[in-house]
């Protein structure tokens, strides 16, 4: 029998009219929303990583990968290199750091905290611009300063032109905090005399303002045979300018000690040393040769003392 005849066939591009018969009309196509989709999905997708990576990043940077990375970052950006054991952050938490130490070779400098702890202190309020510190407390703190053998002691004249010439410290205008210390070593060591060993079992210095330092600390001195003692309550004031620039020789003092057989030449030169402007010896020749320092109250600012 014969093949029966093909069916023809569907053209999908025609549709029938109301007369049945096939006429031509265009195909819409319908948008082409899959890319769009997916650009979005992508885009919030990375929006969400960005916001995962933001909060989990005090964690992050806890780690050992990262404290060594944020330690790279602050040695890239300081004199002296620093060092972090052990880092643990939090955006709304405390803060804290155990086995902290910075070395400053070309000044003679070696800074040792066994711990750092600032319990009020949280890295959101500091992103969203407070200065509040709250109280931060260092526990095992050694010192070390060592005056290089072949430096130069400079003149005051030369301390005033280094001064004056070096870009001036500065710090937020609203930074305020308390510092508290617990079980501080402190060595200082000069060509020409022997070593000045303190030993402070604990300190605190307040700074509710810029303007405004209150200190007290109790420390026991040794230096070969001679040993002495001091306590040093006082107030620091204007050391830092409106702007948070500091102003050492502008700074007033009100101190009221209470010493015996401190090792004023020693400490004359550490000091003279630290502070540019003051007068090498000068510390040292106000209570007399060989005499120790007698208690009482002292008052005045930086520029008086030296220019005495």
């Amino acid at each position: 029998m014969p093949d029966p005849p093909a069916e023809p066939a569907i053209d999908l591009t025609t549709r029938p009219d109301h007369h049945g018969l096939g006429v031509e009309h265009p195909v819409e196509e319908k948008p082409k929303r899959g890319a769009l989709r997916r650009l979005v999905r992508i885009g919030v997708l990375l929006l969400v990583l960005l916001v995962l990576l933001t909060a989990l990043a005090p964690m992050l940077l806890s780690t050992g990968p990262g404290t060594r990375l944020l330690v790279s970052v602050v040695n890239d950006r300081i004199d002296g290199e620093l060092a972090v054991g052990d880092l643990q952050l939090s955006w709304l938490g405390g803060q804290r750091a155990v086995g902290v130490a910075y070395i400053d070779t070309s000044r003679g400098v070696r800074v040792d905290i066994g711990d750092v702890d600032a319990p009020d202190l949280s890295l959101l309020d500091l992103l969203t611009g407070s200065r509040r510190l709250g109280t931060i407390t260092a526990t095992d703190v050694d010192v070390l300063y060592e005056e290089p053998q072949e430096r130069a002691r400079p003149t005051q004249r030369d301390q005033r032109a280094a001064v004056a010439e070096k870009k001036p410290f500065q710090l937020p205008p609203t930074l305020s905090g308390s510092l508290v210390v617990d079980d501080v070593r402190m060595a200082y060591s000069a060509p020409g005399i022997e070593p000045v060993v303190l030993t402070m079992p604990s300190g605190t210095l307040d700074m509710p303002n810029l303007r405004e330092i209150v200190f007290d600390f109790d420390a026991a001195l040794k230096q070969g045979g001679t040993t002495g003692a001091a306590t040093l309550k006082g107030s620091l004031l204007n050391l830092f300018d409106p702007d948070g620039v500091i102003q050492p020789m502008q700074a007033a003092y009100d101190v009221t000690s209470v010493v015996d057989g401190v090792p004023t030449e020693a400490l004359d030169r550490f000091v003279s040393g630290m502070v540019g402007g003051l007068r090498p010896g000068m510390l040292a020749a106000l209570p007399g040769e060989g005499e120790p320092v007698a208690d009482g109250v002292v008052k005045g600012t930086v520029s008086e003392l030296s220019a005495e």
